[in-house]
C-alpha cells in the first residue's frame, strides 16, 4: 500500500512453480487493488495463472553494476533512502528501505549482508499473487474465430460466404500501445474495401 499511486518502468515477471511464465519491461502502476499498467496487462495476456510476481525496479542496470556502486561504496554518509532516490522515485526508495529494515541507516554503516538485501529487493522483489482482475477490468479480449478460418484478403469466413469477421471477433490481440486498435482498423478496412468493390 505504500506504493499506491506510484508508476515506474520495471521488469515484471509472472512466476508459476518457480518458472517464469511471462516477462515484460515497461510501465506499471501500483494501485489500491494491485499492479496495473501496460507491462502488467501485456503479461496477463501471456499467462493464465501464476503464484508469484517478481519485479526488477531498475532493469536498466545489471545487478553487478548496481553492486559496484553500492557494495563498494564504503564512505558515503548518505542515508540509504537518499542514495536510492538517485535511481527511482523516493516512494520506491522508502519502500525498499522499509522492507530491508534499514530506516535512516547510512551507506557507510551498512554491512555486506544488508547491502545484498537491498540489491535483492531492487532486482528481484517478490510479491505474492492473488488473482487476475476479472473480465470487467479487461482491456482487450483473447480468443475468437481462428485465423485459418478467415480469408485474409477480405476477412470473409471461408465456410460461410458473406459473413465477415473483424477486430476482437478474431483470435488475435496485440501488446499495449495501439496495436489492438490497428488490428480493428486494418481488418475493417479490408472487409469494407472488398464490399465496396462488389457494389
Amino acid at each position: 500500500k505504500s506504493l499506491q499511486g506510484v508508476s515506474a518502468v520495471v521488469e515484471l515477471k509472472l512466476v508459476l512453480n518457480n518458472s517464469i511464465v511471462a516477462k515484460k519491461v515497461g510501465p506499471v502502476v501500483f494501485t489500491h487493488f494491485g499492479i496495473s499498467g501496460p507491462a502488467a496487462l501485456d503479461c496477463s495476456g501471456e499467462a493464465s495463472d501464476c503464484d508469484e510476481i517478481k519485479i526488477d525496479f531498475l532493469p536498466q542496470k545489471t545487478k553487478e553494476e548496481l553492486a559496484s556502486e553500492l557494495i563498494n561504496n564504503k564512505t558515503s554518509k548518505k542515508e540509504i533512502c537518499t542514495f536510492l532516490s538517485q535511481y527511482f522515485a523516493k516512494s520506491i526508495a522508502k519502500f525498499i528501505e522499509f522492507e530491508c529494515g534499514l530506516k535512516a541507516k547510512r551507506i557507510c554503516d551498512l554491512t555486506k549482508i544488508e547491502k545484498e538485501s537491498v540489491l535483492q529487493k531492487i532486482k528481484n522483489c517478490s510479491f505474492k499473487f492473488s488473482h487476475f482482475a476479472g473480465f470487467e477490468e479487461s482491456w482487450v479480449c483473447g480468443g475468437g474465430v481462428e485465423l485459418d478460418e478467415i480469408n485474409p484478403k477480405n476477412m470473409e469466413l471461408k465456410r460461410i460466404k458473406s459473413l465477415f469477421v473483424i477486430g476482437e471477433q478474431l483470435d488475435l490481440f496485440g501488446l499495449c500501445g495501439g496495436f489492438n486498435l490497428q488490428i480493428a482498423f486494418s481488418t475493417a478496412k479490408s472487409a469494407s474495401d472488398y464490399l465496396e468493390g462488389k457494389r
